[in-house]
């Protein structure tokens, strides 16, 4: 009875993970494509990348965002607007090219776009609201990652069985919201999205040491290849 019932909760929590990697593919993915053509149009994601890596964020707060601008000589207001103000016209732009409907893409065109005064200039009419959609939409981006990793750290699903398929993706989009996440981390006890902090963390350590043992290994077998050397010939005896 004891080895059913483990064979059951193994069976039902590799079950969840085919799910929950279903709707990774079928939603979160689409969301961010959606999120991640505004950020490369911008030249966010380019600006972003020079600045934080992996390795270099744990915690996903304020204090160590500031101190990761300080120790690069970045300054913080440039940053922030960076990474909250988005062109409208790029927004706008990403959202017409995953309309396939002629007529909607029109319709769309004609209720948004304004040329100015001379016909030169494209003008955005409903910029603010363009802009504070796509900011909600971030935001719903980040609840489903986190109801995502939520499964993932209290073990509803296996997360190893996860990892090989998604951690790629999956830590390229935490990275690139990451000073959105650190923006309103101020202090523990309120502290936000605490799951996708923890599966981060969890995937890029583990991604880290596949590497490095993989490296190691390589280095074993290349000083064993450099110290082989050639024999001397010597001929045969009478």
């Amino acid at each position: 009875a004891y080895k059913a019932y483990n064979h059951q909760k193994c069976r039902s929590k590799k079950q969840a993970a085919c799910e929950l990697a279903k709707y990774y593919a079928e939603v979160i993915i689409e969301k961010y494509t959606a999120i991640c053509n505004v950020f490369v149009m911008s030249g966010y994601r380019d600006y972003l990348c020079k600045i934080v890596c992996f390795d270099e964020i744990n915690d996903f707060d304020k204090q160590e965002l500031d101190n990761l601008l300080l120790q690069k000589n970045i300054d913080s207001k440039e940053f922030f607007d960076k990474s909250h103000h988005f062109d409208p016209l790029v927004i706008f732009a990403c959202r017409m090219a995953r309309v396939y409907s002629v007529e909607d893409r029109r319709a769309a065109i004609e209720g948004t776009i304004v040329l100015d005064e001379e016909n030169e200039k494209a003008i955005v009419r409903t910029a603010p609201y363009i802009h504070n959609d796509f900011m909600q939409d971030v935001t719903s981006l980040l609840n489903d990652l986190e109801w995502f990793s939520m499964n993932c750290h209290y073990g509803l699903a296996d997360e190893e069985l996860i990892y090989q398929s998604l951690h790629q993706v999956f830590l390229s989009t935490v990275l690139m919201l990451y000073p959105i996440i650190c923006e309103n981390n101020t202090n523990n006890e309120d502290k936000h999205y605490t799951n996708i902090i923890w599966l981060f963390n969890k995937w890029r350590d583990r991604l880290n040491c596949i590497k490095k043992e993989a490296f190691t290994k390589k280095q074993k077998y290349l000083k064993k290849a450099e110290a082989i050397k050639t024999k001397v010939h010597s001929g045969k005896c009478v």
